[in-house]
């Protein structure tokens, strides 16, 4: 019954610590110098990209979408369609690309075959950059 009990309770312990960690958000930018955003575009009616980075600050852009978190989960979400007002986000974070779609899809990814990362309160993230666009 002793024998049991240690092998039990290391790996109880095990699962409970990477439960742990992997339901804490994780921040979108982890560190603002090596952020850099290139494209910003929102879906017009015509479901057309319609480029809006010269309309932004995009030091202050990534400053905004630094404050905010996501899952350390990385889930599928490929193919998704595109809705009007859907805003993409490209940047290169240090040497990995970044891709942000907020709207119908809220996620955070670098490539759409591997899956990517649930953005948390993204509703309040796309208001805010509609905000800066105004």
């Amino acid at each position: 019954m002793k024998k049991r009990a240690v092998v039990i309770a290391p790996i109880l312990c095990l699962i409970v610590i990477i439960t742990t960690y992997y339901s804490l958000p994780s921040p979108i930018i982890n560190n603002l110098d090596d952020v850099k955003i290139y494209h910003v575009a929102i879906i017009d009616s015509d479901y057309r990209e319609e480029a809006i980075t010269s309309q932004l600050d995009c030091g202050k852009l990534a400053e905004i979408i630094s404050s905010y978190s996501r899952s350390k989960i990385r889930l599928p979400f490929a193919p998704t369609q595109i809705t009007v007002g859907d805003i993409e986000i490209d940047a290169i974070d240090g040497n990995k690309t970044m891709h942000i779609l907020l709207g119908n899809t809220n996620v955070i990814y670098e490539s759409a075959d591997k899956g990517g990362y649930k953005i948390h309160q993204s509703e309040k993230l796309k208001d805010d950059i509609l905000r800066m666009i105004q």
